[in-house]
């Protein structure tokens, strides 16, 4: 899978670096923040339910033509998942230095407001991952290091002259588990997260 993520980080450059000259007036930079839900899933994940986390960085566009673009980004997100068991309840916070590679691809038109859809990978560099029930549990070293996802969504932008104001809302499914293997069992825990995110903007 990582082998998998790695082409498709390799293609998606070689698109944006061979397909028109670079200029800055096709590049745009821009920061961003969001509201999420975030949750595990898995056939080792029980007695589960929806914390609320958030994200928040950077990110750079480079305009590949009218309609698409390539978006990295550069985040801190928080994701996790509450619990609740016979009357205790706990919460699993993991927080991850995420970096999301995303085709955009905007309905060109006259009005300020352009909607678009986007698509692409993600991986994420592990910062931590604790359990909290009155203690703290730090279970990062059975956690692995990575972790690789999808990312789609959709938004709508509002056009300024030299940026815009960007609203979207985005799903990212993990795509393998991200906990180590246990006495040589592989344990299926993967990330789910639904975020609202604001950002604006600008072309220099």
């Amino acid at each position: 899978m990582e082998k998998t993520v790695r082409v498709v980080l390799a293609l998606l450059a070689i698109v944006v670096l061979g397909s028109t000259p670079l200029c800055a007036e096709n590049m745009m930079f821009g920061v961003e923040g969001a509201l999420s839900l975030a949750n595990l899933s898995g056939g080792d994940v029980y007695n589960n339910s929806i914390k609320f986390g958030g994200a928040g960085g950077a990110f750079m566009r480079y305009t590949l033509t009218h309609i698409f673009a390539v978006q990295p980004e550069v985040l801190l997100e928080m994701k996790g998942a509450k619990y609740e068991a016979e009357g205790l309840k706990s919460q699993q916070k993991i927080n991850y230095i995420e970096i999301p590679l995303l085709l955009r691809a905007t309905m060109p038109n006259e009005s300020k407001i352009r909607p678009s859809v986007f698509l692409g990978p993600s991986i994420g560099m592990l910062l931590s991952n604790k359990i909290t029930n009155g203690e703290e549990v730090d279970i990062k070293d059975a956690t692995k290091s990575s972790d690789i996802g999808l990312v789609a969504g959709a938004g709508v932008e509002y056009m300024l002259e030299r940026g815009c104001v960007l609203v979207d809302a985005r799903y990212e499914m993990g795509l393998s588990s991200i906990m180590k293997k246990r006495e040589g069992e592989q344990r299926e825990v993967k990330n789910r997260v639904i975020s609202i995110m604001v950002g604006y903007g600008m072309r220099f």
